[in-house]
């Protein structure tokens, strides 16, 4: 059976970015936010920082007037949106005998919420975030990593991602690929299923 690696924001949760309802809600711009994710922000989706950290020395510059924990609960809770159409695909996969796995870029915080508030833990059979991986998509060490936690060989694996640099990531160790644009490609994930069930 397939072992198919799904990625989360894009593909499962397809949430509106938060920025834009932090813009509307507490006229906080958009473009105030770059500094935070081009710097510190990317070594705390490989584990290396804390976020609640990092965001503590930024809240303020922003004129964010709560605390860190309410920063948070208001970023994940309005990217809180589940694609019910790709949860039935894999509810559907999983009943097949296929292997679903959830594997994304995230911090901690986030990972925790997505397991357990969005409840993802249950959807997968298994969830690896870059934070507990210690590496990053597009990378290979990513892949490679989750396929040696699978134990799964390359020809395998499959990943659905919305991202090209993902694909080509996964693709350079083995992996086949589904682009994700839209839930029409969910056809091609059904397709996929069946050719390795045949």
């Amino acid at each position: 059976m397939k072992v198919f690696v799904f990625d989360a924001d894009g593909v499962v949760c397809v949430g509106a970015n938060f920025g834009g309802a932090l813009e509307k809600e507490h006229r906080i711009p958009r473009s105030r936010l770059a500094p935070f994710f081009a710097g510190p922000f990317p070594g705390c989706i490989v584990g290396k920082h804390d976020l609640k950290e990092e965001l503590a020395a930024y809240l303020p510059q922003w004129g964010w007037r709560g605390s860190v924990e309410e920063f948070l609960a208001f970023w994940f809770q309005r990217e809180h949106v589940l694609c019910p159409y790709i949860l039935a695909c894999v509810r559907t996969l999983r009943s097949k005998g296929h292997i679903c796995v959830l594997a994304t870029n995230q911090e901690r915080y986030r990972t925790e919420y997505l397991r357990s508030e969005m409840g993802l833990a249950k959807e997968f059979d298994h969830v690896f975030p870059s934070c507990e991986l210690a590496v990053a998509k597009p990378a290979r060490e990513f892949f490679i990593r989750v396929q040696e936690r699978l134990r799964q060989t390359a020809d395998n694996l499959c990943l659905i991602d919305d991202s090209e640099k993902n694909l080509l990531g996964a693709a350079a160790v083995g992996w086949s690929t589904i682009h994700y644009r839209n839930t029409s490609d969910i056809l091609r994930i059904e397709d996929e299923a069946r050719q390795r069930s045949a």
